[in-house]
């Protein structure tokens, strides 16, 4: 679904979308990935795998926030995108 060519593809359907579903669906296991927490990560020095594909992109990002779930005790992708929406309208927000 994330590669352009791909067998599966839906156009207009992007990493935004799917990363809901796949959170509502399983919170503990998936988190959201949209443009706020790519600003908060980015903040902090994250940098995706570089040339790795999309799909890989987000299954390293969610390898990386399971263990800050752990580090942190945050439970879920809500606690999470909690985290990343506090973080971003308190630091990243422009005026």
């Amino acid at each position: 679904m994330l590669t352009s060519g791909g067998k599966f593809r839906i156009k207009g359907l992007g990493l935004n979308v799917i990363s809901k579903i796949l959170a509502v669906h399983s919170p503990t296991k998936w988190a959201v990935y949209n443009d706020v927490v790519d600003s908060t990560l980015r903040s902090f020095g994250y940098v995706p795998p570089r040339g790795a594909s999309r799909a890989a992109k987000f299954i390293a990002f969610t390898r990386m926030m399971e263990e800050f779930k752990l580090a942190s005790g945050l439970k879920d992708a809500y606690a999470l995108d909690a985290f990343f929406y506090h973080f971003y309208d308190k630091h990243l927000r422009t005026a």
